[in-house]
């Protein structure tokens, strides 16, 4: 497939695990789709069983097409591979953590990063995800207390 002007897409075998760079302006379904099936061929030629992709594409790509996305891995070839994924624009970390969710929910491996460190650390361990009920249980309850949080601010603020 040919990648729109100034995105960068880079392989590196590394002695454990495949890492993947990605960089670009925009985020379409289409491009995503393609690269990570790229990953995906990838892995399976060489017989790769863990991956750090870490992408730096400062548009963020839809609710919709994320899900979309993340639903087609396993058929696409992702199935048993471990995904730790670093996200270089940290305000995607909310739709990552969503992203990471549907792929444990459909049997993928997967765990979002903020840096590589913490994502090498965790593709070399036996560690794999936590339970996507434990997860989305966690991430509720941060909703909720954030949505508490909101809902007292706004009160005080009436009241002043």
């Amino acid at each position: 497939m040919h990648y729109p002007n100034h995105t960068i897409f880079v392989f590196e075998y590394r002695p454990e695990y495949l890492y993947v760079f990605v960089k670009g302006e925009y985020d379409l379904y289409a491009i995503s789709r393609q690269y990570w099936q790229e990953v995906a061929d990838a892995c399976k030629e060489n017989g790769v069983k863990k991956v750090l992709v870490e992408e730096d594409i400062a548009e963020l790509v839809s609710m919709s097409d994320m899900f979309r996305l993340v639903s087609e891995l396993g058929q696409i070839g992702f199935t048993g591979i471990k995904v730790a994924f670093v996200d270089r624009q940290l305000d995607h970390a909310s739709l990552n953590e969503l992203g990471i969710l549907v792929g444990i929910n459909r049997g993928l491996i997967g765990k979002a990063f903020s840096n590589q460190r913490d994502a090498v650390e965790w593709l070399m361990s036996s560690r794999k995800t936590q339970a996507p009920c434990l997860r989305m249980s966690v991430t509720l309850a941060r909703t909720n207390v954030r949505a508490m949080e909101n809902v007292k601010r706004t009160m005080e603020n009436a009241g002043s």
